[in-house]
C-alpha cells in the first residue's frame, strides 16, 4: 500500500548523509513531542546511483512513517512511498552505505538478471532500517536493514 512519510533530504556522500538526515528528523520529532511508540518505520531512499553521480552530489532522503498524522515544517516535508510489488532482501550487519551499496549492487548484477521479470518498477529501491542507524544500543554487526527493490506489476494472461 502507499505509505505517507515525513522526510528530510541531505546531499553528499552516502556514508555521511544518513546520520545527518536522521538527526534532523529526530530533532523534528522531539520538537513535535512525537515519541518512539508513534514510529511505524524508518526508511532511507538513495536517489542517485553513486556509480554515475559524483558522491558529493548524491541525494539521500531520511524518512519516517508515523502512526499519527504530523505536518512537515522547515527542512522536513511529506511524500508518499508508492505501494506495489517489491522484492525484499535482508542485509545484516553494519548499516554503512558502502556495505549496503555492495549488497544492492549484487542484487542488481546477480539476482535481477536471473529473474524472469519484464523490468524493475518505476520507483527507486529503498531501505527499511529495522534497527535505526541512530540507535547505538544495537551492535553494528547485528543491525538489520531490509532492501526493497520495486518490480513491475505482474501481467495476467487476460490483461491486454
Amino acid at each position: 500500500e502507499d505509505e505517507e512519510i515525513l522526510f528530510t533530504r541531505q546531499t553528499g556522500d552516502y556514508n555521511d548523509t544518513p546520520d545527518k538526515a536522521f538527526f534532523i528528523l529526530k530533532q523534528f520529532l522531539e520538537e513535535k513531542g512525537i515519541e518512539l511508540p508513534s514510529v511505524k518505520a524508518y526508511y532511507g531512499i538513495a536517489l542517485d546511483d553513486h556509480h554515475i553521480v559524483e558522491r558529493s552530489m548524491c541525494r539521500f532522503d531520511a524518512c519516517v512513517s508515523l502512526k499519527t498524522i504530523v505536518q512537515g515544517a522547515g527542512a522536513v516535508g511529506k511524500k508518499i512511498i508508492r505501494g506495489g510489488r517489491y522484492a525484499v532482501f535482508t542485509h545484516k550487519g553494519k548499516g554503512k552505505a558502502d556495505e549496503i551499496e555492495n549488497t544492492l549492487d549484487n542484487i542488481l548484477r546477480v539476482w535481477y538478471p536471473s529473474l524472469q521479470e519484464e523490468s524493475l518498477g518505476d520507483s527507486v529501491p529503498f531501505l527499511e532500517f529495522v534497527h535505526h542507524c541512530l540507535d547505538k544500543t544495537i551492535p553494528e554487526d547485528q543491525r538489520i536493514t531490509n532492501i526493497y527493490v520495486p518490480l513491475k506489476k505482474m501481467r495476467l494472461e487476460n490483461d491486454h
